[in-house]
């Protein structure tokens, strides 16, 4: 493989340690994924840029794999780290693109997950009805608030490619949460509310589940070595029955939590809808915790010590992370042309704040909100 870097402004010593972590995580790459290609014809580009007079490091990573180009990006306060999490994330596109090259249909229905979406067992006794029936009381004037964290958050980990497409779904991941808060609600922190404390559970729950698809290779993929099974030109009656009756279950989009203001005129409109757009595509990129941050600040409202119990963080890290989360959002904004380089700071940070806030929320439907409740309520009788 062939490496060429861009370091910027990075000392010579800065230089040489990012030389050397880079060769490493790249040998790394080669050996694991691409040791069916010619090394001489993969090619690695690497940037590095100070931002924020320093305070903050942008890496970015183009590998050259004909006949495609996979690119990363990742912006941190400490260089090594957004280093590994740029590798990471162009892993996560290589394992990616080894599924797509297994030659299955970009849509084949994912094998459920056996641990989360299942159906709740018999309750044993009265007193185990009872306290589901309780519980889901509890929750149920926030079972919104569940499904559109949890939608929110999926829909930038696959548009980021954080995860493949279809590997979770939004109903799953949803029950998991509820089944989570079973476990523990008589246990829960008696400082949050309902609606703070589940979306504590939703960003835990989608943060492991996400981790554990990140460990594992797509059920659907295939070794670079095998040989590729490749479609009939013309579909068979069974391809058009199946691409009649088993479509996606839930196709995730960003333009689906984006708001649209209906009294503005179009053109008006479609700036708003393009400004909107661009910042959901930055908030994708973002770092998981770093978005954990905002949507407890600033979608849940949350207080900083609370957003820190929240996370397990400490607050002053919560308030770090959160300015930083800004700068990034507004730099994104500003290099698209939707916010003025000479806006000042505060009004920019409230702006994005304000879009933010406002993304759109869809009431869970009537069909997971029925099924939830006769698993909470009527089980076992």
């Amino acid at each position: 493989m062939k490496i060429q870097h861009s370091f910027g402004d990075l000392d010579p010593g800065a230089r040489d340690q990012c030389r050397s972590l880079i060769a490493e995580l790249a040998s790394h790459l080669e050996k694991k994924y691409l040791g069916r290609f010619d090394s001489a014809s993969i090619r690695l580009e690497t940037h590095i840029k100070a931002l924020a007079e320093g305070k903050t490091w942008r890496v970015g990573l183009r590998l050259e794999l004909i006949p495609r180009v996979l690119a990363a990006r990742v912006e941190d306060t400490d260089l090594i780290e957004a280093i590994r999490s740029s590798f990471s994330k162009l892993e996560t596109q290589l394992v990616n693109r080894i599924a797509k090259w297994s030659g299955e249909h970009y849509w084949k229905r994912p094998v459920r997950r056996a641990r989360i979406g299942e159906l709740l067992p018999v309750a044993q006794d009265e007193r185990e009805k009872e306290r589901r029936a309780l519980y889901f009381k509890l929750i149920e004037d926030n079972l919104d608030t569940v499904y559109n964290v949890v939608r929110r958050e999926l829909t930038y980990l696959e548009c980021s490619e954080a995860i493949p497409r279809g590997k979770l779904s939004v109903s799953e991941l949803v029950d998991a949460t509820i089944l989570k808060g079973l476990e523990q609600f008589e246990a829960r922190p008696t400082d949050f509310s309902i609606n703070e404390w589940l979306t504590k559970l939703a960003l835990e729950t989608i943060q492991a589940e996400a981790r554990a698809v990140r460990r594992s290779i797509p059920e659907d993929a295939s070794s670079l070595e095998s040989s590729m099974s490749l479609p009939p030109e013309d579909p068979t009656e069974a391809d058009q029955e199946f691409y009649e009756f088993y479509q996606p279950d839930d196709v995730l989009l960003l333009e689906d939590i984006v708001t649209v203001d209906e009294e503005n005129d179009p053109e008006t409109a479609l700036t708003q809808q393009q400004y909107r757009l661009s910042l959901h595509r930055a908030m994708a990129e973002l770092p998981v915790r770093w978005r954990h941050v905002l949507n407890c600040l600033v979608i849940g409202g949350l207080s900083p010590s609370k957003t820190a119990d929240a996370l397990g963080i400490p607050e002053t890290e919560v308030i770090a992370i959160g300015d930083a989360a800004h700068e990034f959002l507004r730099q994104r904004l500003s290099e698209a042309g939707h916010i003025p380089e000479k806006t000042a700071r505060d009004a920019a940070f409230r702006q994005v704040a304000e879009e933010i806030s406002s993304s759109a929320e869809i009431p869970m439907t009537v069909k997971d909100r029925a099924r939830i409740s006769e698993s909470m309520r009527d089980n076992g009788t």
